[in-house]
């Protein structure tokens, strides 16, 4: 692999995270946004302690977006 080569990986990468973090922005802000790939409605999965229950995050109802999230306590 050349230099060019790492370069569009790095530049695709960059973009993937920007618009995840845009995506993640809105919805903490009250915003409705919508799922690039099917169009429906996304929703923000906060952290809970009950056994069982889907993980932190942000998802769409037919799967398509799936961005596990992180929180500290």
């Amino acid at each position: 692999m050349n230099n060019s080569d790492f370069s569009d990986i790095n530049k695709t990468s960059a973009d993937t995270f920007a618009k995840q973090r845009r995506m993640i922005k809105d919805l903490c802000m009250g915003k409705m946004v919508s799922c690039p790939e099917c169009l429906k409605p996304v929703s923000m999965v906060g952290p809970s302690t009950k056994a069982g229950t889907k993980a932190p995050g942000i998802y769409c109802a037919k799967g398509c977006t799936n961005i596990e999230l992180e929180f500290e306590q």
